[in-house]
């Protein structure tokens, strides 16, 4: 089924977000016939009467990521690798923008954007269960992507498999928009292993990589990685049939270079 509309003469991409649909500054600015700096100006200058969360939402990090991915043709399009954050315009701050531009070639735009974009008669949008799902594995994806030495790319290919596993979203295409997941070095071995390359036992190991600084005992009396570490090593979620879970960190084997200098 196709997600395209037609409003004012241009061809463009229905957005939904939170299970409601919503345009982005881009949209609006080709919809209403203005520029995107002028949709920018008015936010800017009016901010007191843009609500967020009523107006607006506005996304960034890995929900923008996430986002970006679910929907490719919609907001993939629209946004580039350096892109830190995007506005998502609702009914009620399209309606405010029209308000702005004073002309009346822009409240007929509304109306029909009211008509046949924000209130269609089949609105594609997701069932508000499978909405409040996404959002919620999202804020999570987005927790665990800012735990010492996980990687985004691995975060977000974890966030996409469980929207599947929990929505029946299929978001195994998706994966093409996320970094390859054996860019950089590999990260492989374990303290013990990373010891037997400098005849160290993993004890030892591990205390002389405190001592280097690339990692530290955290309040749970667990190996984390330290900023200079997160350039050696990675931290990957396990589960114990015990019921015990956490992270193991795993070592670049060039860092045993740096474990036999400091001897």
């Amino acid at each position: 089924m196709s997600n395209e509309i037609i409003i004012s003469g241009v061809t463009s991409q229905v957005i939904s977000y939170k299970g409601q649909r919503v345009c982005t500054t881009r949209q609006l600015a080709s919809f209403y016939g203005c520029s995107e700096k002028n949709i920018g100006d008015n936010h800017s200058n009016n901010r007191a009467h843009f609500e967020e969360g009523k107006h607006l939402f506005k996304l960034s990090g890995a929900e923008l990521r996430t986002l970006a991915a679910l929907q490719p043709d919609e907001i993939g399009s629209q946004i580039s690798s350096k892109t830190r954050s995007l506005i998502l315009w609702t009914e009620r701050g399209a309606a405010r923008h029209a308000k702005m531009l004073t002309t009346a070639e822009a409240w007929e735009v509304f109306e029909d954007l009211e008509d046949r974009y924000f209130r269609p008669a089949a609105q594609l949008a997701l069932a508000a269960p499978a909405a409040d799902s996404v959002a919620a594995i999202i804020l999570i994806g987005e927790a665990v992507a800012k735990v010492p030495g996980v990687k985004p790319g691995i975060a977000m290919a974890a966030t996409l498999t469980c929207i599947q596993q929990n929505t029946g979203i299929e978001t195994a295409s998706m994966r093409l928009a996320l970094p390859a997941a054996n860019e950089g070095p590999l990260c492989s071995l374990n303290a013990t292993n990373l010891g037997k390359l400098v005849g160290m036992g993993a004890a030892a190991t591990n205390k002389r990589l405190q001592q280097m600084g690339l990692q530290v005992k955290n309040a749970r009396g667990d190996w984390e990685l330290t900023e200079a570490g997160l350039a050696w090593a990675e931290a990957l979620p396990y589960s114990a049939e015990t019921g015990h879970s956490g992270y193991q960190v795993l070592w670049n084997p060039a860092v045993a270079d740096k474990l036999r200098a400091a001897a």
